[in-house]
């Protein structure tokens, strides 16, 4: 009784820790969001300033390289298997979308344990260049280590997800804004650490994606 009674503590407070995380990262989803809403408004209060592409859709997968902390705070070998996603949205002024993205990817660490990540984002992307679009995403996800062995990397991750991504576009039909093409792309997702929860993942998706844009 006098070695569970500790455990029973520190489960509590892990868990009101994560509840507490999880309330800030809706606030600072909340301050994040706000200004990119009041931006769009004028966006649709006056339509000849909107972005030229309008609604898009763009799906696309690849290989996954993953890296991992168990419950221990113990870093992982590194993962290996593949991954997808989906990501809707509008231009809604030029060179700047707003939208959802969903995804995620897992594999294999060797024979020891095996991984995955994922969850959904409010996405913003910036056109750099012509074809050279940056993204970048806040949302809530997770991931989990499942061990294969007796003594394998195992825990859970769960809370925010951070996206980042970088894609180089090729269109392929249709005019200057509307039609269909493919562009290689990176991803990086990531499903952080909290305090007392050392378990975090990280996945880079390394492939294709193929976009629509409905233009205006």
């Amino acid at each position: 009784m006098g070695r569970n009674l500790p455990r029973r503590r520190a489960g509590v407070n892990r868990s009101a820790l994560r509840a507490a995380a999880d309330a800030a990262i809706m606030r600072a989803m909340l301050r994040f969001l706000l200004p990119l809403t009041l931006l769009a408004i004028p966006a649709h209060a006056a339509e000849d300033d909107r972005g030229p592409r309008g609604f898009f859709v763009a799906s696309g997968g690849g290989f996954v390289a993953g890296t991992a902390r168990d419950q221990d705070g113990v870093d992982a070998d590194p993962f290996y298997g593949n991954g997808g996603h989906l990501r809707v949205g509008e231009e809604a002024l030029p060179g700047l979308t707003l939208g959802l993205w969903f995804g995620g990817g897992g594999g294999a660490g060797g024979d020891e344990y095996t991984a995955g990540i994922g969850g959904f984002a409010l996405q913003v992307g910036w056109r750099a260049f012509a074809d050279l679009v940056l993204t970048g995403g806040l949302g809530v996800g997770g991931g989990s280590l499942t061990p294969e062995v007796d003594d394998g990397p195992a825990g859970e991750a769960g809370g925010a997800l951070f996206q980042l991504g970088i894609a180089y576009e090729f269109k392929l039909t249709g005019g200057a804004h509307d039609g269909f093409g493919v562009a290689p792309a990176v991803t990086w997702l990531i499903a952080p650490d909290y305090v007392r929860s050392p378990e975090r993942l990280t996945a880079f998706i390394i492939g294709i994606e193929g976009f629509w844009y409905a233009g205006r």
